[in-house]
């Protein structure tokens, strides 16, 4: 049965605010599409809502419209609000996967996380620098990829590229200077990984110097595309 809380001096309703912003193990989602694919994936731990539960196994207290608003970041916030967990520890598995370097707009992280998914892409690594992708922006951006996808993050740099070499994977850079066009670029079948840099600095050169392909997209009256964009044209490419 559900609780009905209406004080936001709860303590249930205080310790969820506490969650507010933050990246740990646990974090507030907002709305029920994020609760949805938390819930499939069962990492949704409980929800607050303005009428009863929808999620089976997973408790539901029923608040004011006063405590949606304290524990949202939204303007005009969705009528549920859920903490979820980030889940076990992830190990790399898939044949193609994508690596982020310092990516540290959250918009950016959610959103190359949503498009790896949907291009079949089974994990995504971070390094150190990297915006979380608990980040309440990125898991809004990632429209609840991150529930679905393997993530890795807080990986140093030379860390990431010894798993990539261990799993056998090509190697495959975005970057100017010595590079290849994308439209010169022909992969067979195997691992392949994707690297995506800083949206100001690129990546590290040490990942370029250590990469086996350095691509560049061949793009016309402007010097460069949104890290985003540039993944999501690759991915489709690599796919």
């Amino acid at each position: 049965m559900d609780k009905i809380i209406t004080s936001k001096a709860n303590q249930t309703i205080k310790d969820a605010y506490a969650l507010k912003g933050k990246g740990g193990d646990l974090f507030l989602i907002e709305g029920f599409h994020l609760c949805e694919m938390a819930h499939l994936s069962g990492n949704l731990q409980c929800t607050f809502s303005l009428e009863e539960g929808k999620f089976e196994g997973v408790a539901n207290y029923i608040v004011t419209k006063e405590i949606i608003e304290k524990l949202s970041i939204s303007k005009s916030p969705e009528p549920i609000v859920g903490i979820a967990s980030k889940g076990k520890k992830e190990t790399l598995s898939g044949d193609n996967i994508v690596l982020l370097d310092r990516v540290q707009d959250p918009g950016n992280v959610g959103t190359i996380i949503r498009t790896a998914l949907a291009f079949g892409f089974e994990s995504v690594l971070l390094t150190k620098g990297c915006c979380s992708p608990f980040n309440p922006k990125a898991i809004a951006s990632s429209q609840g990829a991150i529930f679905q996808i393997k993530i890795i993050d807080d990986l140093d740099e030379k860390e990431a590229l010894s798993i990539l070499r261990n799993e056998g994977y090509q190697i495959i850079a975005t970057g100017l200077g010595k590079s290849i066009s994308s439209d010169e670029l022909h992969v067979g079948k195997g691992k392949k990984a994707l690297l995506l840099g800083n949206e100001g600095q690129g990546l590290s050169q040490y990942l370029l110097d250590n990469s086996d392909i350095v691509v560049r997209i061949p793009i016309r009256r402007i010097d460069s595309l949104n890290v985003a964009i540039a993944g999501g044209i690759m991915m489709d490419k690599l796919k």
